[in-house]
């Protein structure tokens, strides 16, 4: 009989577990398109200038991106790090 630790590791695919944080990227991309739509309806043509509105239409554009590929971790830290400072925090 195979220890219970031993079984699990022995199921796991070679390749990681990416459904969440793909999943976290549709919601913030999706959150971010419509934000963007938003600040269109309200502010017309001036929500297309690059400062500050034009930074989170690119941070929005890497989460969509973050969706249908896996980019290097270095790239997914920059994208986190942009959404970070396009947010505030």
């Amino acid at each position: 009989m195979v220890p219970y630790g031993i079984a699990l590791l022995a199921d796991k695919p070679d390749k990681p577990d990416n459904s969440l944080p793909q999943l976290l990227a549709v919601v913030l991309g999706l959150g971010g398109s419509f934000w963007g739509i938003f600040l269109l309806l309200v502010y017309g043509p001036a929500a297309l200038i690059p400062l500050p509105f034009g930074v989170g239409y690119a941070v929005t554009a890497a989460y969509v991106y973050r969706v249908f590929r896996v980019p290097p971790l270095r790239t997914r830290r920059r994208i986190w790090l942009a959404s970070l400072v396009v947010q505030g925090a």
